[in-house]
Parts: C-alpha cells; structure tokens; sequence
C-alpha cells in the first residue's frame, strides 16, 4: 500500500497480521520527507555584455537543508546558493535552478531570460599622431538590432578634453601617451565601453632665413627648424626649381622674380612641420650708354643712360668720372677712350656696361663699338 501525508514529518505506522485469530502488531516510523520550493529572481535590464545576477528565493525545506545547481542555458552549470554571470551572445536562455534537499527531494525551476544585444564599439583613427595635429575618429560601431534609434557616444581623449560626436576631431596639445576611452549607448539601454591607448609624438618647428640678393648672387638658406627633445631631424626643401635635403642649401638662380621656397621637416617619429616663404631675385639694372657729341670741336661729349637706379658711375677712360646720371665731358687730349657706366639700383644690384668713343679735336668722330 502506499500513502501520501499532508504535511512533512515522522509518522508511526503499526502493521497488524491476523492468522486464525492470532494477531500480532508491529509500530515502525516514516518519514514523509520535506521538499523545498525553488524560485529565483534576475537583474531586470539583461544586455549580453553585462553580469545577469540570479537571487535565489527558493522556499527552504520544513526541515533539513537543500543544495542548489544552476543550468544558465549556456552550457554553463554553477553550485551555489545565488550566482552572476555573462553572456557572450544576444538571444533567449532557459535558466533552470535545482534544489537537492538532504534527503533526497529534488524540485526544479525554469525561467526564460531574454538578453539584450549591446552596442560594439569600434572607430579608426585618420591623420598625424604628432601633438598639434588634427586626429579624425570615424566610427564604425554597431546599432543594436531592433533598437529604437541611433548610438549616443562619449569621447574622453585622455586629456580632460571630451566630445559627444558620432565622429569627432582632437587636437592633442602635447606629446605623451594617451588613454582613450569610449562609450556608445544605445536606446535599448544597453552600453559598451573600449580602452585603446595611443603615444602622440612631439612635432618639429620647421623655420629658415634668406635674404634677397641680386641676379647672378648666390641664395643661402640658413636652417633655424627645431624639436624640443632635440632629437635628429631630417630635410626636404623645395626651392623653386631644385630639391635638396641638406640642412643649409645655397642655389643660384638665373632668372630675377619672386621665388616661393617650401621647407618640410621630419622627426625620427615621422613627424613632419611645413614652411613656406619667399625670397627675392632682385634683376641688374640695364646700363645702356647713350653718347653725343656737342660738335664744339673741343673734345666736349653728352654722356647719358635710361637705367634706372639710384646710383651712377661714369668712368670716361682718361682718368676723369662722374656720378650723375646724365653728364658733360670735355677730353683734353685726342684718342680712342673706353668709357664704363656703373649703375646701383635700390636693392643694391649693380649693372655695368662699355663703349667707345673716338676724340679729334679737329674732327671729332663718335664711334660706338
């Protein structure tokens, strides 16, 4: 026979047999084993990136004490009154819990948990890792399947700067290492968080002198670039016409104008600083002489020119000269005289020319050769 009792606990049963009229009794006890009640609760917001804490409410036994066993529906099985856990992947688990009691009553539980698929935060990083330089973050983060709208993010660039952009730009002020941190949070509630850390490099100062000169005169550059640790620094010039990566280049140019020269300089880190200025090729003045004779029989000759300038020489191949810039000569004596006209311009560039002329006092000839 069999018999189910209300309530747990120790009953006696007595067993009677009766051959004949002859009876005989006998008392043993049993015992209707408690069973506990297992329940559990969870964390209310499940995203597959954070812990799902499990409570246990279970409802003890009447007596006696009881074990537990969690199946997380992942694979995952854990002995422990309560227990927290992860989930690698969003979708829909069965969480059984089991409760084992002393004597051998086992009941069971089963919830479904629905987890959350939280935002993946990933972004490139466009331009020059040297300090001064503007660094372009291009996201390139998920959305949650199903959620309502766009990622919010958070930008903190490891220098008390921050940024909400989707996709901002920074500008470090400094070199160092920096610890980038970011945080995209979608409208279903869920978020993510990424660490990445990046080393800004010190960026060279590209500076350089010249100074104008006249046609034909050689340019020096003079290379004033710098980097605050002093390191090695190499360099490209652009100059017009000519390259060169020595420190301090010299050219000479065979037309006058404005010349534009570009100067880049590079750290041994691969930063690179630009500069760019003119210089001036200043033209010589066009000493054109022009000679007339006064026909005054007396060696008498005009003497002028059209350059402009702001500085004349005449030197009229006797001896005699004259810093005017149109002028009279009278030759004492007869012969063939080479005459030289020395014309400075403002900028300091000098122009030379020469000719002839052929005195006879009797019969004064001009002869330009």
């Amino acid at each position: 026979t069999s018999h189910l009792y209300a309530q747990p606990g120790i009953y006696p049963v007595r067993y009677t047999v009766d051959v004949n009229g002859c009876a005989a009794t006998t008392t043993k006890y049993v015992t209707q084993a408690p069973r506990s009640v297992p329940n559990f609760t969870n964390t209310a917001l499940q995203c597959d990136n954070k812990n799902v804490a499990f409570t246990n409410t279970t409802t003890a036994p009447a007596f006696g004490s009881a074990g537990y066993e969690w199946k997380l529906g992942d694979s995952t099985v854990v002995n422990s009154v309560n227990v927290s856990h992860t989930y690698n992947s969003f979708k829909v688990y069965n969480v059984v819990l089991v409760s084992r009691t002393d004597l051998g009553c086992a009941d069971s539980i089963t919830k479904s948990i629905t987890l959350l698929e939280s935002p993946a935060v990933s972004y490139n990083i466009g331009g020059s890792l040297c300090h001064g330089e503007t660094l372009t973050f291009t996201n390139t983060s998920t959305t949650p399947v199903g959620a309502a709208g766009a990622n919010s993010y958070e930008w903190n660039f490891g220098d008390a700067n921050s940024s909400t952009d989707d996709s901002p730009t920074h500008q470090y002020a400094g070199p160092g290492s920096k610890t980038i941190t970011t945080t995209a949070r979608s409208t279903n509630g869920c978020e993510s968080t990424i660490t990445n850390n990046i080393v800004v490099n010190l960026k060279p100062s590209a500076d350089f002198v010249a100074s104008d000169v006249c046609l034909g005169s050689e340019t020096k550059f003079t290379n004033n670039s710098s980097i605050a640790d002093a390191s090695t620094l190499t360099y490209d010039w652009d100059l017009n016409g000519s390259t060169s990566t020595v420190s301090n280049p010299a050219v000479t140019y065979n037309t006058a104008g404005t010349k534009t020269i570009v100067l880049v300089t590079t750290s041994s880190t691969g930063c690179t600083s630009t500069v760019t200025k003119t210089v001036e090729v200043n033209p010589l003045p066009v000493a054109d002489i022009i000679i007339a004779s006064q026909l005054s029989f007396d060696g008498g000759f005009s003497f002028t020119t059209n350059a402009v300038g702001t500085k004349y020489r005449w030197l009229f191949g006797d001896g005699g000269s004259d810093s005017a810039k149109s002028v009279t000569y009278k030759y004492p004596v007869d012969g063939l005289y080479t005459v030289r006209l020395v014309v400075e311009t403002d900028k300091g560039c000098i122009g030379t020319n020469t000719d002839k002329v052929s005195v006879n006092r009797l019969g004064v000839s001009e002869n330009s050769l």
